[in-house]
């Protein structure tokens, strides 16, 4: 499991996430289901604004990894938004 912000304690279901190469974040979001990727979104980008907060006085590792979060929660509704214009 990757380090996150105390507050932020409540993503640690999308741990998986946690991912700086994005060719292997692409990789984890073809392999996730539409249901999941929803969820996923759904989870994060209400908090996209106190990320940033936080991500904006903060530059350790427990920071990184939730960067990495926030900017997979972006990825997976572009993909999302893919899916739906190929269906």
């Amino acid at each position: 499991m990757h380090e996150l912000p105390r507050q932020f304690e409540f993503l640690r279901p999308y741990d998986k996430w946690v991912e700086s190469d994005d060719a292997l974040r692409s990789e984890i979001a073809e392999s996730t289901s539409d249901e999941e990727l929803k969820m996923f979104v759904e989870a994060v980008a209400p908090h996209f604004e106190a990320i940033n907060t936080y991500l904006d006085g903060h530059t350790d590792e427990a920071a990184c990894n939730l960067g990495a979060i926030a900017e997979a929660a972006c990825e997976a509704q572009w993909d999302l938004e893919r899916r739906k214009a190929d269906a």
